[in-house]
């Protein structure tokens, strides 16, 4: 079977790891804030063992353990985990919050721009 380009209606792909550099953009982005906070982390284990919870987190919702949670609050949740594992110092809300939301503020791997814009073509 031969598929025509434009019978192409929806192509699906990981986005983590293969779109965005999600650990280097992590490690960077919260190292240079960490820097002007004065919070003293090691942001690659964090990093790793942040996402290490992501499947656990995921298969509570799933099983039903607990109801249906947006990511945000699903990745909050194993962030106060992950700190209290490292036994960082307690971060103010705002600073919590900030470091949560770093998974919106993911840089793309240097191809991916112009790989999606291909596709998109």
């Amino acid at each position: 079977m031969t598929f025509k380009p434009s019978a192409i209606r929806l192509i699906v792909f990981d986005t983590f790891g293969t779109v965005v550099d999600w650990r280097g953009s992590i490690v960077r982005d919260l190292s240079k804030w960490g820097d002007a906070q004065g919070i003293a982390i090691d942001w690659a284990e964090l990093a790793l063992r942040w996402r290490g919870h992501y499947r656990p987190q995921m298969d509570r919702v799933r099983s039903g353990e607990i109801s249906w949670t947006n990511l945000d609050d699903l990745h909050d949740q194993a962030l106060g985990h992950v700190l209290a594992e490292m036994n960082a110092l307690p971060l103010t809300p705002v600073q919590h919050f900030h470091v949560n939301r770093v998974w919106h503020r993911l840089e793309p791997w240097e191809d991916s721009v112009a790989g999606l814009t291909r596709l998109k073509s």
